[in-house]
């Protein structure tokens, strides 16, 4: 998953791969080649620790790698796929330890 607009979360580039939609002709584009959701999650997850050498450490929750994970305002496998775009992070973790909290969790 990347894009070379540097969006500021991942989540816009998951939703453009699930849906194809494009911004200058309001439609998709090639919808044959769209991903699943759990591809598109898999894209941004294992697959990006793979592409870094680094899917034996990161990528999936397992004994043995890192905890990094997040909490998420949508589950992005059954949301509408209008919202896979809007997801936020309410709790972000890395190696175990909460390092954002949204000021709405208390």
């Amino acid at each position: 998953m990347a894009s070379d607009n540097v969006p500021t979360t991942l989540w816009y580039p998951v939703w453009e791969a699930v849906t194809r939609q494009n911004l200058y002709i309001d439609g998709p584009v090639a919808p044959e080649q769209a991903l699943t959701r759990q591809q598109a999650l898999n894209c941004a997850t294992i697959e990006g620790a793979y592409l870094t050498g680094e899917e034996n450490v990161k990528g999936s929750l397992e004994v043995g790698k890192f905890a990094d994970m997040a909490i998420l305002t949508e589950d992005p496998l059954t949301c509408s796929e209008d919202k896979i775009k809007e997801i936020m992070a309410t709790v972000t973790m890395v190696n175990g330890e909460i390092v954002y909290k949204s000021e709405e969790i208390t």
